[in-house]
């Protein structure tokens, strides 16, 4: 990932504090810091197992949310068994 994008996410998210946790297949990770909270930052990568990736708002905010939706879900069934906070935003710049 270019400095510059994760510069402009990080300022977009408005985080204090960054530290990069890792990588998947999929995302770079970082623990960040805001309002006194920690969480961890998500950047989709632009290649994944060698092949640039698609960007799609639409495929996107789909996957995101069912992924809140299933944290919802879980947590309703068993308090605490999946992320309490889940929230996301998708945008292309």
């Amino acid at each position: 990932m270019n400095n510059k994008r994760l510069q402009e996410a990080i300022k977009h998210a408005d985080v204090e504090e960054a530290t990069f946790l890792g990588e998947g297949a999929w995302h770079y990770a970082w623990k960040v810091r805001k309002n006194k909270n920690e969480f961890v930052l998500r950047i989709p990568k632009e290649i994944a197992y060698g092949k640039r990736v698609h960007f799609s708002e639409k495929e996107l905010k789909a996957e995101y949310g069912g992924t809140e939706l299933y944290y919802r879900s879980v947590n309703k069934a068993v308090a605490g068994a999946a992320p309490e906070f889940f929230e996301f935003h998708v945008s292309g710049n």
